[in-house]
């Protein structure tokens, strides 16, 4: 009964897109967003059979609200109509119009064979895309550039995809992609074969006790994230209260053109007992990096390179040249309330990645492999939501994050968030919130508050105060900060939406334009104001 889509209202994706991203100023993924999205919108949640933790995972419900539709459910059993919604206490219009393309009642099931489903499924699609930049760059013009230097190929960014899928049943997809400046040839050596970059993915779900396997491509979604970070991670966004927690996801299809976090191989989840899920996972893939030898002729990766560019003669030549092996497990325990979780992970690599040493650098991972394990939980109790997630890596370091959510009836919700990650502790495949692109050396807390006191007014902040005990990148000494931002949202009607934000930053670097030979950290602030209207005409 559920009929709207992502593509007939444009003006709710731009919705998504403006609650889920950190800073609309700052190159963002938007693709990796979409795409999260778009796999929610493919595999709607049944909301006859869901958990919590699958529909907190939409990030668009208050632990009150939560509360409710699960008071509903246990009542009334399962709904015979989507638009039961309407009676769920706390659920506004707004809501469910911004629920309903992520959620379904019904999972009809086909006694056909695998291929008889594929081949006549309607949710299928292929993408070309082709896109050409009129300005010639500097890589194109031989006589600015040395033979190294130079594009190999033209000024076309080509992308082809298929998709074939269907809900909580199969995914099929076959993604191949050039971007500008990269040359379409058949080379083994340098590992392209015709597109540069090449991704595919086959998952199976609900095969009994086999909740899931994919093979080819895919990513992992577990806990907070400490571990195991796949697809689009939110940010401090301003999805101020419940953008701060993630869901675990478990196995999620890999169809973007991002060419860097992913994983290549093998996954399955299985139902050991009733509650208790096992997932275990392999990957072995390529993955660029610069090589070099050392004084006794042993090669090691000075660094990885995660651009995914391979224009020139230089950039070619570092493609695929460091092999990357991971594996390990995910144990879950899963009851009405509560979620407890452990990880292990194994990583090893083809030579041992040694970067070029610097003074913040020291505690970032060298050698060969890296050995992980970590814990996670979520409790639910009334109108509170507790989660987290520990580990530690084989060098002793260890890293926390853990915070709650409340809502107190329908016009306030509350976030608080604790992350502490030492400068010891190592993680490849983690996302974690953090300020850094990686989690450690950072002590934080994190307030956020939302207010509705009508339904037409909404008041959001949140307030993050961070420590960096060691020295980090333009930061030659220990530092912090905080950070803050404030908005007020107006929406009278469905047609019209007027918010205010304002948002500032206070973080320590070093001194710009030091004549002394002393490099002094000093606060650099900075602010931004947002003033957006939007109005949808009659149609």
């Amino acid at each position: 009964m559920c009929t709207n889509s992502l593509a007939q209202d444009e003006a709710d994706t731009e919705d998504f897109v403006d609650r889920f991203l950190p800073d609309a100023e700052e190159e963002a993924d938007y693709e990796a967003l979409l795409d999260m999205l778009y796999q929610f919108y493919q595999q709607p949640i049944n909301l006859n059979k869901c958990s919590r933790e699958q529909l907190s995972g939409l990030q668009l419900l208050s632990e009150t609200q939560l509360n409710a539709f699960f008071k509903y459910r246990q009542k009334f059993g399962k709904f015979i109509s989507i638009y039961e919604l309407q009676a769920i206490p706390n659920f506004t219009p707004e809501v469910i119009r911004q629920l309903l393309p992520f959620v379904n009642i019904t999972e009809k099931r086909s006694s056909k064979s695998l291929l008889e489903r594929m081949f006549e499924e309607k949710n299928k699609y292929f993408f070309f895309r082709y896109q050409l930049v009129p300005e010639q760059k500097r890589g194109f013009q031989k006589d600015n550039n040395t033979e190294s230097q130079y594009y190999l190929g033209d000024a076309a960014r080509l992308l082809y995809r298929l998709r074939i899928s269907h809900s909580k049943d199969f995914s099929l997809g076959f993604t191949l992609e050039k971007d500008a400046g990269e040359a379409i040839t058949w080379s083994p050596n340098n590992k392209t074969f015709l597109a540069d970059f090449i991704s595919y993915h086959f998952t199976l779900y609900n095969q009994g006790k086999l909740k899931a396997i994919s093979l080819g491509d895919y990513q992992l979604q577990f806990g907070q994230g400490l571990l195991l970070a796949g697809g689009f991670q939110m940010g401090k966004g301003t999805e101020i209260v419940q953008g701060i927690r993630r869901s675990t996801r478990g196995i999620i299809p890999f169809a973007s053109t991002a060419e860097f976090g992913f994983l290549r191989g093998i996954a399955a989840s299985y139902e050991l007992l009733k509650n208790t899920e096992l997932t275990a996972f392999f990957s072995n893939k390529n993955i660029d990096a610069t090589i070099q030898l050392d004084e006794a002729g042993h090669s090691y990766a000075s660094s990885i390179i995660n651009n995914g560019l391979h224009r020139n003669s230089n950039e070619v030549a570092k493609k695929g040249r460091l092999t990357e092996m991971l594996t390990g497990y995910h144990l879950r325990y899963k009851s009405a309330n509560l979620e407890l979780g452990t990880t292990t992970t194994l990583t090893r690599f083809s030579v041992p990645i040694q970067r070029n040493p610097s003074i913040y650098n020291q505690f970032a991972f060298n050698g060969n492999s890296i050995f992980n394990v970590g814990m996670n939980y979520s409790y639910y109790w009334n109108n509170f939501s507790f989660f987290g997630e520990g580990a530690i890596s084989n060098n002793t370091g260890f890293g926390l994050i853990t915070g709650f959510l409340a809502g107190f009836g329908r016009h306030f919700e509350l976030a608080f968030l604790v992350r502490n990650y030492n400068r010891e502790f190592q993680s490849l495949h983690g996302n974690a919130l953090s300020e850094g692109t990686t989690a450690n050396n950072e002590k934080s807390i994190y307030w956020g508050i939302k207010i509705l006191p009508t339904k037409k007014w909404t008041i959001s902040a949140y307030y993050d105060s961070f420590q960096f005990p060691w020295l980090r990148f333009q930061a030659d000494a220990p530092s912090g900060g905080y950070e803050y931002l404030g908005k007020v949202t107006f929406k009278p009607n469905k047609q019209l939406l007027v918010y205010a934000q304002y948002r500032f930053e206070n973080r320590s670097r070093n001194l710009k334009d030091n004549i002394t030979k002393i490099d002094f950290v000093v606060p650099v602030k900075r602010s931004d104001f947002r003033f957006n209207i939007d109005y949808k005409p009659a149609k």
